[in-house]
């Protein structure tokens, strides 16, 4: 990829410089941040020549894209949890907002047409716990609500929008599941009263040891 992109930049006239911006906003699209960032510094090492002005305008819009992504931690146990996303450009019609996750199988986890929810390639462990806004074709809210967040649901949600023919990712959502608080305190209360009455039973033990062998001694 670096023999690549160091390529593209061989060509200084505004045409091709046009096709990088695009070429390369592809590429950003389709990986993480991290990626894309190792991929362009390869780039620039391996060809001297590589132009610094291109150069900082593609780290900048590595870095818009990266701030697209958020990070969203709800405790385990809550009701629901919100995973945002606005669109603010023009929505034409026969268009579809997807919510998928790529480390599952379907990833489908919400799509919504413009006749209303489309669920059937939804994956099943979020069955009957997703909804969208009604009118978010219109409002341009494509936000998803996660009703019962579990630890299992913790991962990274795509949000894009899509005419059946090129999909636009709109943004990308860490989402954290903590473990629940109750639960937490639950347990550390728990081990300390065990080793409350642990300690109890030793030290009762020992008193009725110790007035046994006394009593004997008596005897």
């Amino acid at each position: 990829m670096a023999r690549l992109l160091s390529l593209w930049f061989t060509h200084g006239d505004v045409y091709m410089e046009l096709e990088v911006i695009v070429f390369v906003r592809q590429l950003i699209e389709s990986c993480d941040g991290v990626m894309c960032l190792s991929s362009f510094e390869s780039a620039a090492n391996y060809q001297d020549s590589f132009n610094s002005r291109m150069k900082m305008f593609l780290l900048s819009l590595l870095l818009v894209n990266v701030s697209q992504a958020v990070v969203v931690e709800v405790n385990e146990g809550k009701m629901f949890v919100l995973l945002p996303c606005q669109y603010s450009r023009v929505i034409f019609k026969n268009h579809t907002v997807m919510w998928t996750r790529n480390d599952l199988n379907p990833k489908s986890v919400h799509l919504q047409r413009e006749g209303g929810d489309d669920l059937k390639e939804q994956n099943q462990r979020y069955s009957e716990r997703t909804s969208m806004r009604p009118d978010a074709l219109d409002s341009g809210d494509f936000s998803l609500t996660l009703r019962k967040p579990t630890k299992t649901d913790s991962g990274k949600y795509t949000c894009s929008i899509t005419d059946g023919q090129e999909e636009l990712i709109v943004r990308r959502v860490w989402l954290q599941v903590k473990g629940s608080m109750f639960m937490e305190w639950f347990i550390i209360i728990l081990f300390c009263v065990v080793v409350i009455l642990v300690c109890i039973a030793y030290v009762y033990g020992a008193h009725r040891n110790e007035a046994l062998q006394h009593r004997a001694e008596k005897v």
